[in-house]
């Protein structure tokens, strides 16, 4: 997750990640930074 929260465009698209959820790994690694999101400790229970 930490690093996904570092990454570049160039570095994800070698990953071969789709460029819709590129953005939105941008959007939030960027809010990240700022201060604006963290990630859940623990993932949502899906019922």
């Amino acid at each position: 997750m930490q690093r996904l929260l570092e990454a570049r465009t160039l570095r994800l698209k070698k990953l071969g990640i789709p460029c819709k959820h590129r953005k939105l790994i941008l959007s939030f690694a960027h809010k990240y930074r700022l201060g604006l999101w963290k990630p859940q400790a623990e993932p949502r229970k899906v019922e």
